[in-house]
């Protein structure tokens, strides 16, 4: 009870039963308690029944709760009750067994748990080939006794030991002697081992090779390749392809070994021919950018040999050891596949960059930029301690640079990340530290009272937020700056929606509105989900429709895939409560892809959002399983959110819904909303 906050009070409240009872019920006297009310205290905890009779589920130590051995059986198979005969399992039953496989450490069935890595002590044991039946059952009991932290830790420590391990066994397999030779159906001329050398080194960059790579980028003489893969198909060395779209591609033939054929083209003259390809290439597609205009120099161009982008330029010019300008495509690829929301690949070009940065020994305000770079890839994949890790290295270079401006961006940015890992106090320690050093930069402050404010918002300090907000918005009114009136104006009206003030947060909403249209595309996009927002909340379905599906087009335009995902789980849950008959298919089609989003992102606060969204179009199509089931998830994350207004909508949505069912446990829920209002300070 401790763990959520709450007194006894607040959950006798909740469960409808006086103080002095429930009292007298956590001290252990639970015989004659009711269904209704065991059902009531696990729904008002967002745990389940079984739970409850669980040794020091109510914060008691187990020594004093005055459990018997035979009541844990009893009560531990104990299933509740139904919603209504004939309907799905009460809310929370679909949790038993979750709950049992997170205290056992184990993941829920398709997924890997964030925090208990067990995979990686499996691998381990597979990887030490241990079968001892009694070293097994000591080495999970130790486990067992870790926390979450410690086996997060613990595993990724054994991941990265395991990859290094299987790299270096790579590396010694790769030292191996090529084979000396092959049994080929006739001999190869010089001439045939060089091309058939170069297409080894080719391949794997550039898939089928086409024949025209030899004559424009090498000089070959026209007829020269055709004739050389003729002979070396002819001795069964390569495959000739038929010509598509008037080129021919020439393969190696399976027998021939790849590393004999790589070891027929050595240094310097591998290089020199990897460098001379790479640097016709990449100035056709700097030339296309200068021809284009509008084309950027780092996009995939169709060359006659074929989709050529920044990537396959950088692995050129890195087999060619030439590392200054493979860095450069390198962090081009990088740019396209953060421009694409390509998060993985991005992460994986940029990790090519930052070695062969150690190499070159690049300036630290380049390897900034790179940092900075996967900082926003880490972010967006959901890893927000990978993220912070650079956010943070970044900023200890730009303050020894003496670039106070970067620092405070830094410092902001970084206290949203914490924001993201609901560390509250190191977030407010940042955007206050932000707020300190910019004293002399009052548009960088008023940036920084906003964040500030956002965070206090999230962790229920609206008295606190409403201040940052207000002087922010003095500090724009004072300089004349549109963009910090708008986003001031749009943080008083999130918090004014929190508060429940419908009346103070339209006014704010509109006025932000009207400037956001005209100089903050960004802030406008985040104007109209709010609005749409504040339209469910008055009822007007239509008009909440229309903010909505604008927001959403406008964040598709602009690329901003988390605020499209959000708009349209607002959207969905709109359209499931629209009277009209309505196709809720695509509704359905649009929660799920933003519950599937945010999940990915690790996004837990609009995780909710988009849980809701699935749980109301189910429960409008009349699924009252999969509706309890995702108005359940919701409740849970809200708790764990720790933002309480979240919390109170997910929560009141999912009593809502339980009193149109005319179920007794809607109150519960309810309740718990108000209460999660409550903590508003």
């Amino acid at each position: 009870m401790a763990e959520h906050g709450l007194k006894v009070k607040d959950l006798a409240d909740m469960v409808g039963l006086s103080p002095s009872y429930l009292s007298l019920i956590l001290s252990g006297e639970r015989q004659n308690l009711s269904d209704f009310h065991k059902d009531a205290i696990a729904l008002a905890l967002g745990t389940t029944v079984a739970a409850l009779y669980t040794p020091g589920a109510f914060g008691f130590p187990a020594d004093e709760a005055g459990f018997q051995s035979e009541e844990e059986g009893r009560f531990g198979a104990m299933t509740g009750r139904p919603l209504r005969s004939g309907s799905a399992p009460r809310p929370g039953r679909e949790l038993d067994r979750t709950l049992a496989q997170r205290r056992r450490g184990a993941p829920e069935p398709g997924t890997r748990g964030p925090g208990r890595d067990i995979g990686a002590f499996e691998d381990f044991l597979k990887a030490l080939n241990v079968k001892d039946d009694a070293l097994l059952a000591a080495y999970y009991k130790e486990l067992n006794a870790l926390s979450d932290d410690e086996i997060g830790r613990f595993g990724e420590v054994i991941r990265r030991t395991l990859a290094s391990w299987q790299a270096s066994l790579a590396g010694q397999q790769s030292e191996k002697p090529a084979p000396a030779d092959i049994s080929l159906t006739g001999p190869l001329s010089a001439e045939g081992r060089l091309f058939a050398g170069l297409i080894g080194w080719l391949a794997p960059i550039l898939g089928d090779v086409a024949l025209e790579v030899f004559e424009i980028a090498f000089g070959w003489p026209k007829g020269k390749a055709f004739r050389l893969a003729g002979a070396l198909e002819a001795a069964g060395a390569v495959i000739v392809s038929p010509a598509e779209e008037g080129r021919a591609t020439v393969s190696l033939a399976p027998r021939l070994d790849l590393r004999l054929a790589r070891n027929w083209v050595q240094s310097p003259l591998k290089e020199e021919c990897l460098g001379r390809l790479a640097r016709h290439l990449s100035s056709l597609l700097e030339a296309s950018h200068d021809e284009e205009g509008m084309r950027q120099a780092s996009e995939a161009k169709a060359t006659p040999f074929g989709e050529i982008g920044p990537e396959k330029i950088g692995e050129l010019f890195l087999e060619s050891h030439d590392y200054p300008s493979a860095r450069v495509w390198y962090e081009r690829a990088a740019a396209q596949s953060l421009g694409a929301h390509s998060w993985r690949l991005a992460k994986e070009h940029l990790e090519v960059v930052m070695m062969l940065d150690g190499i070159l020994g690049t300036d630290p305000e380049e390897r900034a930029h790179t940092y900075q770079m996967i900082a926003d890839a880490c972010l967006n994949l959901g890893d927000v301690d990978e993220a912070l890790m650079y956010q943070e290295h970044n900023i200890g270079y730009w303050e020894s640079a003496g670039r106070r401006a970067d620092v405070i961006m830094g410092l902001l940015r970084a206290g949203l990340m914490l924001a993201r890992r609901r560390d509250w106090a190191k977030a407010k320690e940042y955007l206050e530290r932000a707020i300190s050093i910019s004293s002399n930069d009052l548009a960088l402050q008023a940036r920084s009272r906003i964040g500030l404010a956002s965070i206090l918002a999230s962790s229920g300090l609206l008295k606190a937020a409403f201040e940052e907000l207000n002087k922010a918005l003095d500090i724009g009114t004072r300089l004349n700056e549109p963009l910090i009136i708008v986003r001031s104006l749009l943080g008083l009206g999130r918090a004014y929606l929190a508060r429940g003030d419908l009346r103070r947060a339209s006014v704010s909403l509109n006025q932000a509105l009207s400037l956001a249209e005209r100089r903050d595309p960004v802030a406008r996009i985040w104007v109209g989900i709010e609005l749409g927002r504040l339209s469910l909340e008055e009822g007007d379905y239509a008009r909440a429709r229309l903010e909505l599906e604008t927001a959403a087009d406008l964040a598709k335009v602009g690329g901003n895939l988390s605020e499209e995902h959000l708009a349209r789980s607002y959207l969905a849950a709109c359209l499931s409560l629209m009277p009209e008959e309505i196709d809720l298919r695509e509704a359905w089609a649009q929660a799920d892809a933003a519950r599937r989003f945010f999940e990915s992102t690790g996004d837990l606060r609009r995780l909710v959002v988009a849980q809701v969204a699935c749980a109301q179009v189910f429960a409008a199509l009349g699924d009252e399983g999969l509706a309890v089931k995702y108005f359940d998830q919701a409740a849970r994350a809200g708790r764990d959110s720790e933002d309480p207004a979240l919390e109170a909508y997910a929560c009141r949505a999912y009593g809502e819904y339980l009193e149109r069912l005319g179920d007794e446990l809607a109150p519960v829920m309810i309740e718990r909303a108000r209460w999660a209002r409550a903590k508003l300070k």
